[in-house]
């Protein structure tokens, strides 16, 4: 290769990587713009991207990315510079789907919908599990088992209004206001206990002449064949 052609080589690869590198670097960001599946950001996560607000486009997507990438409640996002100095962050966020509660505590562990336990609060207005061990911390990942329970804890809130329900042994034990205590499995198939459970009621509610179960206290869905006591 002859001089020439490499000090023009060389030109070439400086522009291209002034082009590639310097514009987020020459490039100021004067407002960041941060929205959620459900609005906008919260603000505990505004306040930190607030503070990179004038910044260059390198630094503060890097610095946008190490915070988000940090944040329990953020499970995905994008980032997009708009002109003429806007930085669009979309974020899709975590949300508490039940709760834990150790039993003769007054503490509860938020978890979603996969099992990740966002925080401990001090009350909840979620569907709460009641366990007699020490629930995860934050970050953590309950077992597949209490996961199990909490998901039909979630679905028997939504059919029958249950606040809670109990982990006693190796069942979940659900009591229904006016209703038999329902005892569940903590593995199966969940969708198919419910239905056994609503098919159970229902036609136990038929035979009563005034519409309530009397006599029954107890349905248990442990087995096979269900027991109803």
């Amino acid at each position: 290769m002859s001089y020439k052609k490499l000090i023009y080589l060389l030109i070439f690869l400086f522009l291209a990587l002034a082009i590639l590198f310097l514009p987020g670097r020459l490039i100021k960001i004067k407002n960041i713009d941060c929205v959620s599946q459900y609005g906008p950001c919260p603000k505990e996560v505004d306040s930190k991207l607030e503070k990179f607000v004038g910044g260059s486009l390198a630094r503060v997507r890097a610095g946008t990315k190490k915070i988000l990438s940090q944040d329990l409640f953020v499970r995905d996002y994008s980032i997009q510079y708009k002109l003429p100095g806007t930085l669009r962050i979309d974020v899709i966020l975590r949300k508490g789907k039940f709760a834990l509660n150790k039993i003769g505590t007054s503490d509860f562990a938020v978890v979603d919908k996969d099992g990740t336990t966002l925080e401990i609060k001090n009350s909840t207005n979620l569907p709460i599990v009641r366990i007699s061990d020490d629930f995860p911390k934050p970050g953590q990942q309950i077992n597949e088992r209490l996961l199990f329970a909490s998901n039909i804890t979630y679905d028997m809130y939504a059919f029958y209004q249950v606040r809670g329900a109990k982990i006693n042994n190796d069942s979940l034990v659900v009591d229904i206001t006016k209703e038999p205590t329902v005892i569940f499995p903590l593995e199966g198939d969940k969708d198919a206990l419910l239905g056994g459970l609503r098919l159970i009621m229902s036609r136990l509610n038929k035979i009563a002449q005034d519409s309530k179960i009397e006599g029954v206290t107890e349905i248990d869905l442990r087995f096979k064949n269900p027991v109803v006591r």
